[in-house]
């Protein structure tokens, strides 16, 4: 991955959709974009989800 990749910029993406993909958005961070906007981030303190969603199961242990 490059060093320098955005959410609106994303070094893996779609041809057809260039701001949704992932990224690193840190040292030490996995990002992934939708539409330009982050939507999840992983870094070594855990993980950031952002948006609305609704989870079903499997979700334990955190805060969403």
């Amino acid at each position: 991955f490059p060093s320098h990749d955005t959410a609106a910029n994303p070094s893996l993406n779609f041809a057809s959709e260039t701001n949704t993909g992932v990224y690193r958005p840190g040292s030490n961070q996995f990002g992934i974009s939708v539409n330009g906007v982050q939507r999840f981030r992983a870094t070594t303190a855990g993980i950031v989800v952002t948006g609305t969603g609704t989870f079903s199961q499997g979700v334990s242990g955190g805060t969403f």
